[in-house]
């Protein structure tokens, strides 16, 4: 008699074991890393891979690691006066997955102003002619302003690409 119920007892824990593995065990995919919350704490930064999970227990925040674009287009003026047109375009990616996850709305509202600030800071100290024909070493200064800026909030600046226009003013009359 003991013998059936042992073997029931085994079944039904070998049935519940199968049953909860899909809910104890995630994947992480590439281009991905989680945050996880125990009890409302942060607890760790799990990597791409075969993660094990507490149900109920554990927030997981999923954090896209893959590099994003900020853009902004704006006029400046340059040291000497000059009017140009700029079009940014920034790569970032995410360094730290636990700070960025506090600091995601700032990164994703207030980034191209940053950004557009940098650039507009960095033109009012040059001349026209030195915009236009140094602008590597301008997008490389400039990467490098921001990726201190960025640097705070967990995201690191990858590429830095400026288009300059000059332009003319239309005469009146």
């Amino acid at each position: 008699m003991t013998i059936p119920i042992l073997v029931a007892g085994s079944a039904l824990v070998l049935v519940s074991v199968v049953f909860a593995i899909p809910h104890l065990l995630r994947v992480v995919p590439a281009g991905e890393q989680h945050v996880v919350h125990r009890f409302g704490r942060f607890r760790t930064v799990r990597r791409p891979g075969l993660r094990l999970r507490i149900p109920g227990v554990e927030n997981v925040t999923v954090v896209p690691t893959r590099p994003f674009a900020v853009e902004f287009r704006t006029d400046a003026h340059t040291g000497d006066g000059a009017s140009l047109r700029v079009e940014g375009h920034f790569e970032l990616r995410v360094e730290q997955a636990a700070l960025y996850v506090d600091h995601v709305r700032v990164v994703k509202s207030v980034g191209p102003g940053i950004a557009r600030d940098v650039v507009l800071g960095s033109l009012r100290r040059r001349s026209e002619v030195d915009v236009l024909e140094r602008r590597p070493e301008l997008a490389d200064e400039i990467r490098r302003v921001l990726d201190h800026e960025f640097h705070r909030l967990g995201v690191e600046v990858t590429a830095v690409r400026l288009t300059v226009h000059s332009r003319v003013p239309t005469p009146v009359g």
